[in-house]
């Protein structure tokens, strides 16, 4: 082998060394985590009562409660006393008697001339039926039954029962079973029945339309509403009940009082006053009462 040859495989073999040198080396793979494996794992088992297979939205619904317990009947009571003084109907005629302690018994107009009889003045009675609160805070009582202890006579009467209070237990709620099956119509709400009140009262020439007296106590209508006063002689002053409020509070029982309107004579003999001005004597103030119908004679 001869120098040239030899000069050239220490050139190959030093070039190829630099060449092998100056190669850049492939990057290094970098260290990744470990990627994160799903775990599978069985779903929960379904709750008791569910099918499996079904989306579940929510527990069961409770069963059913017991039903809301019926309307409380209007309660009845028994009284005791003796009568006082009696309350008129529109027309003059008795409709009630009024007790000692207060109390006021109420009888249905086509039944109440039995109580001049049964109950007069002074009489010592026993009294069983329908029992309300009045307006002014007093005690009504819709007879059923009065019994007159000093001789025991006694009467039944045809009271009707009140219908329910504002306090009454709301009805049953509606069956959810019966949702879709007819409605029964409800029949139409009878109206309560309108004493006439009377008014403007015919009066003859000779009657003087102005009359003075003492306020004895309230004159009652079927529902225990305030629609006149009574005064001490005996006469009856009537106004409409819508403006109880205005004379409850011009006058009371005791106060002196004037009162100027249609006068006629009642079935009674007493005065029968449709009003037109109530004055109180003791203050001076005067109310002016509405234009009344006339009454039934």
């Amino acid at each position: 082998m001869n120098l040239k040859t030899i000069l050239l495989v220490a050139g190959t073999m030093t070039f190829g060394t630099v060449t092998a040198s100056c190669r850049p080396a492939p990057p290094a793979m970098p260290l990744t985590s470990a990627a994160p494996q799903a775990v599978s794992q069985a779903p929960p088992p379904p709750p008791p009562g569910q099918r499996p297979g079904r989306r579940a939205w929510g527990p069961p619904p409770p069963p059913p409660g017991p039903p809301a317990p019926p309307a409380e009947a209007s309660a009845t009571t028994t009284v005791q006393g003796i009568v006082r003084r009696v309350s008129y109907g529109p027309a003059g005629d008795i409709n009630g008697v009024v007790l000692d302690q207060g109390t006021e018994v109420h009888v249905p107009p086509d039944q109440a001339n039995q109580l001049n009889s049964l109950a007069p003045i002074g009489a010592r009675i026993q009294a069983s039926g329908w029992i309300h609160t009045g307006p002014l805070g007093d005690t009504h009582v819709d007879a059923t039954t009065i019994t007159n202890l000093n001789n025991r006579n006694a009467l039944s009467f045809q009271s009707p029962a009140p219908p329910p209070g504002p306090g009454a237990p709301p009805p049953s709620p509606p069956d959810a079973n019966a949702a879709y099956a007819p409605s029964p119509v409800p029949p139409a709400p009878t109206p309560p029945p309108v004493a006439p009140v009377p008014g403007p009262l015919a009066s003859t020439p000779a009657t003087d339309p102005t009359i003075n007296g003492v306020v004895r106590s309230f004159n009652y209508g079927p529902a225990g509403e305030v629609n006149g006063l009574i005064l001490d002689q005996g006469s009856v002053v009537y106004f409409p009940p819508e403006q109880s409020s205005q004379v409850t509070q011009l006058v009371q029982a005791g106060s002196r009082i004037r009162v100027r309107g249609w006068v006629r004579q009642g079935p009674a003999g007493n005065a029968l006053i449709g009003a037109e001005i109530i004055t109180n004597r003791t203050t001076g103030n005067s109310i002016s009462i509405a234009a009344q119908p006339p009454p039934p004679r």
